[in-house]
């Protein structure tokens, strides 16, 4: 999935984005079209497909002796410091195309909801059991993550991503009790 997203970042660099078409990503890629298909379902999907998925929230360890905050936080600060399979610049290159395309970035946005519910699932199999405060954190978690991806990708990446996600964290936290 990563070598067929990175052909398709490739030829859209030259191509555009309305240039660039499954068959030509497939060819590139050595993958046929089908397969392209099968995993993305379709051509928006392969630009932005994250390949950390909502699925890496599985290996989130939420503490339930923390507030769900501050569990959140901690879990979710620990998956972002794990390597990434791109470059922070590669990212933002990738990040700033999506943004700049309103179907991508509506593709982006639709995206958001598998996070917020596999925030939710952590949560839940972290011992959190208020429904409505799962639901709640993991909404404010996960729009402040996109509130700074957009700061970062608007500002050029300055500062670094994690910079970011820590002062929105941060932002939430001042504000949570208030």
């Amino acid at each position: 999935m990563l070598r067929v997203q990175h052909e398709a970042y490739r030829l859209a660099r030259i191509d555009g984005y309305d240039g660039t078409t499954i068959e030509t990503v497939a060819e590139a890629a050595d993958v046929s079209p089908a397969t392209i298909y099968r995993h993305f379902g379709d051509k928006v999907n392969v630009f932005v497909w994250d390949p950390l998925e909502p699925s890496a929230f599985a290996e989130i360890h939420i503490d339930p002796t923390k507030s769900a905050m501050a569990a959140v936080r901690e879990g979710y600060s620990a998956l972002l410091a794990q390597d990434l399979p791109i470059s922070e610049a590669e990212l933002l290159e990738r990040v700033q195309f999506i943004f700049s395309h309103p179907q991508l970035r509506a593709g982006y946005e639709a995206s958001v909801g598998a996070y917020r519910e596999a925030l939710a699932d952590a949560l839940y199999r972290g011992g959190f059991d208020d429904p409505l405060v799962i639901d709640v954190v993991a909404a404010a978690v996960v729009a402040a993550s996109v509130a700074a991806v957009d700061r970062w990708q608007r500002q050029n990446g300055d500062p670094p991503l994690h910079i970011l996600l820590n002062r929105a964290f941060d932002a939430l936290d001042e504000h949570w009790k208030a």
